[in-house]
């Protein structure tokens, strides 16, 4: 038993790296669960994009590995989502407290950007749209760079 927790650990470790967040993350879901079949289904339909946001999907809250202070979260804001899909089948989920009155657009760059921003970012913190702006723009020009 101890070898299966060992690869689960190491895969873990792995797939941080890999998508450059901390690896001190909790909460690797292996089973099936609505919110796995929903991202699999939506970042197989939109094959050339690594980030989504997305409201929070049902049994998800429960699942959380730290609870969501419901009680915490300011008025015009919601609990949403970050989805950053490193490769098929291997994702890593964020929860992120948005504010409602400003527009978001479903853009890859600017959904990376956030979810840079937030992982960067202290835990609790306001996030600066300057900082999330310059990001996206970064990201917009890396894109547009040809690639030799």
């Amino acid at each position: 038993m101890q070898s299966v927790f060992s690869e689960i650990d190491a895969r873990t470790d792995a797939l941080m790296r890999q998508a450059g967040v901390p690896i001190d993350l909790k909460g690797v879901f292996m089973g099936e669960h609505a919110w796995k079949s929903d991202d699999a289904a939506w970042f197989k339909n939109h094959t050339e994009r690594s980030h989504r946001l997305r409201p929070l999907l049902e049994g998800e809250v429960e699942a959380m590995p730290v609870p969501i202070p419901t009680n915490e979260i300011p008025p015009n804001h919601c609990a949403e989502i970050l989805v950053r899909q490193v490769a098929p089948g291997q994702r890593i989920r964020k929860l992120f407290c948005r504010n409602t009155e400003i527009d978001i657009p479903d853009q890859e760059e600017i959904i990376h950007a956030i979810f840079d921003t937030v992982f960067s970012a202290a835990g609790g913190s306001i996030i600066d749209l300057r900082e999330i702006i310059e990001r996206a723009r970064h990201y917009t020009n890396s894109r547009a760079q040809p690639l030799n």
